[in-house]
Protein backbone atom coordinates (compact mmCIF):
# COMPACT_ATOMS: atom_id res chain seq x y z
CA UNK A 1 0.00 0.00 0.00
CA UNK A 2 1.21 3.65 -1.03
CA UNK A 3 1.76 5.90 2.30
CA UNK A 4 -1.55 8.17 2.33
CA UNK A 5 -0.66 11.75 0.31
CA UNK A 6 -2.37 14.46 1.49
CA UNK A 7 -4.19 15.71 -1.44
CA UNK A 8 -6.26 12.34 -1.39
CA UNK A 9 -9.01 13.91 -0.09
CA UNK A 10 -9.70 16.43 -2.23
CA UNK A 11 -9.22 13.65 -5.20
CA UNK A 12 -11.88 11.46 -3.21
CA UNK A 13 -14.02 14.81 -3.30
CA UNK A 14 -14.67 14.03 -7.08
CA UNK A 15 -16.74 16.69 -8.52
CA UNK A 16 -17.56 18.36 -4.70
CA UNK A 17 -13.81 19.60 -5.12
CA UNK A 18 -14.02 22.57 -6.54
CA UNK A 19 -16.25 23.77 -3.65
CA UNK A 20 -14.45 22.11 -1.17
CA UNK A 21 -11.22 24.11 -2.03
CA UNK A 22 -12.93 27.20 -2.06
CA UNK A 23 -14.14 25.98 1.42
CA UNK A 24 -10.33 25.08 2.46
CA UNK A 25 -8.53 28.12 0.86
CA UNK A 26 -10.89 30.87 0.65
CA UNK A 27 -7.77 33.20 0.32
CA UNK A 28 -7.17 32.08 -3.06
CA UNK A 29 -9.77 34.16 -5.24
CA UNK A 30 -7.81 37.79 -3.64
CA UNK A 31 -4.59 36.28 -4.37
CA UNK A 32 -6.01 35.97 -8.53
CA UNK A 33 -8.75 38.93 -8.29
CA UNK A 34 -8.58 38.98 -11.94
CA UNK A 35 -9.04 35.56 -13.28
CA UNK A 36 -13.37 34.11 -12.29
CA UNK A 37 -13.29 32.43 -9.26
CA UNK A 38 -15.21 29.38 -10.37
CA UNK A 39 -12.60 28.53 -13.15
CA UNK A 40 -9.93 29.35 -10.31
CA UNK A 41 -11.39 26.57 -8.38
CA UNK A 42 -11.97 24.46 -11.31
CA UNK A 43 -8.23 24.81 -12.25
CA UNK A 44 -6.73 24.03 -8.84
CA UNK A 45 -8.95 21.48 -8.49
CA UNK A 46 -8.36 19.66 -11.54
CA UNK A 47 -4.41 20.66 -11.29
CA UNK A 48 -4.48 17.85 -7.82
CA UNK A 49 -7.49 15.68 -8.66
CA UNK A 50 -4.89 14.16 -11.48
CA UNK A 51 -2.48 10.92 -10.25
CA UNK A 52 -0.07 12.34 -7.19
CA UNK A 53 3.24 12.30 -9.12
CA UNK A 54 4.46 15.62 -7.59
CA UNK A 55 2.69 14.86 -4.12
CA UNK A 56 4.20 11.27 -4.32
CA UNK A 57 8.12 12.84 -5.11
CA UNK A 58 7.98 15.78 -2.49
CA UNK A 59 7.22 12.65 0.03
CA UNK A 60 9.90 10.63 -1.51
CA UNK A 61 12.25 13.91 -1.26
CA UNK A 62 11.82 14.86 2.34
CA UNK A 63 11.53 14.24 5.89
CA UNK A 64 8.85 15.65 7.83
CA UNK A 65 7.08 18.72 5.77
CA UNK A 66 9.57 20.08 3.58
CA UNK A 67 12.74 19.57 4.63
CA UNK A 68 15.14 17.82 2.49
CA UNK A 69 16.47 14.14 3.04
CA UNK A 70 19.96 14.82 1.47
CA UNK A 71 19.81 18.67 1.23
CA UNK A 72 21.65 20.19 -2.09
CA UNK A 73 23.88 22.73 0.16
CA UNK A 74 26.31 19.27 1.38
CA UNK A 75 26.35 19.10 -2.67
CA UNK A 76 26.47 22.03 -4.08
CA UNK A 77 30.36 22.88 -4.71
CA UNK A 78 30.12 19.33 -6.82
CA UNK A 79 28.34 21.44 -9.81
CA UNK A 80 30.84 22.84 -12.30
CA UNK A 81 31.79 26.65 -10.81
CA UNK A 82 30.74 28.14 -14.49
CA UNK A 83 27.17 26.69 -14.16
CA UNK A 84 25.43 29.94 -12.97
CA UNK A 85 22.62 29.94 -10.18
CA UNK A 86 19.93 31.85 -9.48
CA UNK A 87 17.44 31.22 -6.62
CA UNK A 88 14.36 32.93 -5.58
CA UNK A 89 12.39 33.03 -2.98
CA UNK A 90 9.48 34.95 -1.20
CA UNK A 91 9.42 36.94 1.58
CA UNK A 92 6.98 35.65 3.37
CA UNK A 93 7.12 32.02 2.02
CA UNK A 94 7.79 29.07 4.97
CA UNK A 95 10.98 28.16 2.79
CA UNK A 96 13.79 30.36 4.49
CA UNK A 97 16.34 32.28 2.17
CA UNK A 98 18.95 31.16 3.94
CA UNK A 99 19.83 28.53 1.94
CA UNK A 100 20.50 30.58 -0.96
CA UNK A 101 22.97 33.30 0.88
CA UNK A 102 24.93 29.77 2.08
CA UNK A 103 25.15 28.26 -1.28
CA UNK A 104 26.95 32.08 -2.69
CA UNK A 105 28.84 32.04 0.39
CA UNK A 106 29.87 28.31 -0.56
CA UNK A 107 30.29 29.10 -4.56
CA UNK A 108 32.32 32.43 -4.20
CA UNK A 109 34.17 31.50 -7.47
CA UNK A 110 31.16 30.73 -9.87
CA UNK A 111 27.90 33.39 -10.38
CA UNK A 112 25.13 32.71 -7.60
CA UNK A 113 21.82 34.87 -7.64
CA UNK A 114 19.91 35.26 -4.79
CA UNK A 115 16.13 37.02 -5.09
CA UNK A 116 14.29 37.50 -2.53
CA UNK A 117 11.20 39.38 -3.74
CA UNK A 118 8.94 41.23 -1.82
CA UNK A 119 5.50 40.86 -0.50
CA UNK A 120 5.50 37.28 -2.12
CA UNK A 121 4.37 33.76 -0.17
CA UNK A 122 6.13 30.84 -1.74
CA UNK A 123 4.21 30.76 -5.04
CA UNK A 124 6.02 33.84 -6.42
CA UNK A 125 5.35 32.22 -9.54
CA UNK A 126 1.31 33.36 -9.61
CA UNK A 127 1.44 35.98 -6.81
CA UNK A 128 4.26 38.00 -8.19
CA UNK A 129 4.55 36.63 -11.85
CA UNK A 130 5.65 40.20 -13.53
CA UNK A 131 8.92 40.02 -11.31
CA UNK A 132 9.29 36.78 -11.54
CA UNK A 133 9.89 36.53 -15.24
CA UNK A 134 12.06 39.06 -15.31
CA UNK A 135 13.77 37.54 -12.52
CA UNK A 136 13.91 33.70 -14.86
CA UNK A 137 14.24 35.92 -17.95
CA UNK A 138 17.55 37.81 -16.89
CA UNK A 139 18.93 34.37 -15.05
CA UNK A 140 18.55 32.85 -18.62
CA UNK A 141 19.80 35.49 -20.69
CA UNK A 142 22.51 35.92 -18.29
CA UNK A 143 23.38 31.79 -19.19
CA UNK A 144 23.04 32.49 -23.21
CA UNK A 145 25.10 35.10 -22.78
CA UNK A 146 28.06 32.88 -20.97
CA UNK A 147 27.41 30.42 -23.92
CA UNK A 148 27.81 33.14 -26.51
CA UNK A 149 31.36 34.29 -25.05
CA UNK A 150 32.12 30.28 -24.91
CA UNK A 151 31.37 30.22 -28.51
CA UNK A 152 33.15 33.11 -29.44
CA UNK A 153 36.20 32.43 -27.41
CA UNK A 154 36.12 28.75 -29.57
CA UNK A 155 35.53 26.87 -26.06
CA UNK A 156 31.99 25.48 -26.96
CA UNK A 157 31.63 21.97 -25.74
CA UNK A 158 34.82 22.19 -24.19
CA UNK A 159 36.00 22.23 -20.80
CA UNK A 160 39.42 22.61 -19.34
CA UNK A 161 40.85 21.39 -22.92
CA UNK A 162 38.89 18.32 -22.42
CA UNK A 163 37.95 16.03 -25.65
CA UNK A 164 33.81 16.61 -26.20
CA UNK A 165 32.97 13.12 -25.02
CA UNK A 166 34.46 14.19 -21.41
CA UNK A 167 32.95 17.52 -21.97
CA UNK A 168 29.95 15.83 -22.07
CA UNK A 169 30.54 13.51 -18.85
CA UNK A 170 31.67 16.45 -17.09
CA UNK A 171 28.46 18.44 -17.98
CA UNK A 172 26.29 15.45 -16.95
CA UNK A 173 27.76 14.59 -13.96
CA UNK A 174 27.00 18.29 -13.06
CA UNK A 175 23.37 17.57 -14.32
CA UNK A 176 23.47 14.48 -12.60
CA UNK A 177 24.30 16.08 -9.10
CA UNK A 178 21.31 18.50 -9.53
CA UNK A 179 18.80 15.79 -10.45
CA UNK A 180 19.73 12.89 -8.87
CA UNK A 181 19.40 10.96 -11.59
CA UNK A 182 21.93 8.09 -10.66
CA UNK A 183 20.21 8.09 -6.89
CA UNK A 184 16.58 9.10 -6.84
CA UNK A 185 14.21 9.92 -4.46
CA UNK A 186 17.26 10.83 -2.04
CA UNK A 187 17.77 14.65 -2.53
CA UNK A 188 14.96 17.41 -2.20
CA UNK A 189 15.64 20.55 -2.89
CA UNK A 190 12.75 23.23 -2.60
CA UNK A 191 12.84 26.63 -4.37
CA UNK A 192 11.14 29.55 -4.17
Amino acid sequence: MQPFNPLAILRAAGPWGPSLIQRIRPDMKDKFKDLDEGALYDYIYHCNAQEPSGESAFRALTVCVGWAKNPMLQRIQEIDSRIPITMIYGSRSWVDSESGWAVKDLRKDSVVDVHVVKGSGHHVYSEQASEFNTLVRRACDFADSLARQEEEAGEALRLDGDDEASTRETLARSVSVLTMKDNPPRVGVVLD
